[in-house]
């Protein structure tokens, strides 16, 4: 998992994507730390913040098969506030990899405590109606943690 660091007051701090030779992957690392969940403890994600975590299930969907996922979160923690998926949740056809980035929020005015293996995602399979030219080879192809 990674948490992201408070940022420092009085910096300009701003994150400009639009830059040439923008590299997400190193921003997050230049701007997050790698932890471990406690298995007892758990982590207690605060109100209003955003972590990056992955999956524990490996996914790889066949190259010329007619069948594509999503990541949703399950509503009965959406209503506590938690997200954990903010956008593009689509799984392509050909996607391989040793996890799913999630990237949790909580929305809501309370701390929520995580744990590792809790279940706050799903995974929807759904067939297409047709079949891509070629696999998935887009940024995230091969995703796995973020190692600093």
């Amino acid at each position: 998992m990674r948490i992201y660091r408070k940022p420092t007051f009085g910096l300009d701090s701003a994150i400009d994507p639009g830059i040439p030779g923008f590299d997400v992957t190193s921003v997050i690392k230049s701007l997050s730390d790698e932890i471990q969940i406690d298995p007892e403890k758990g982590y207690i994600l605060e109100g209003k913040s955003l972590i990056l975590a992955w999956t524990r299930e490996r996914v790889q969907l066949h190259e010329h098969g007619r069948v594509a996922g999503r990541v949703e979160g399950k509503s009965s923690l959406a209503r506590l506030g938690l997200a954990v998926h903010v956008t593009a949740p689509t799984i392509h056809c050909g996607f391989k990899a040793p996890s799913i980035q999630l990237e949790i929020i909580n929305h809501g005015p309370l701390p929520i405590r995580l744990k590792a293996g809790m279940r706050i995602c799903q995974l929807i399979f759904e067939q297409t109606l047709g079949m891509p030219e070629s696999a998935y080879q887009g940024q995230f192809a091969q995703q796995g943690p973020v190692v600093a």
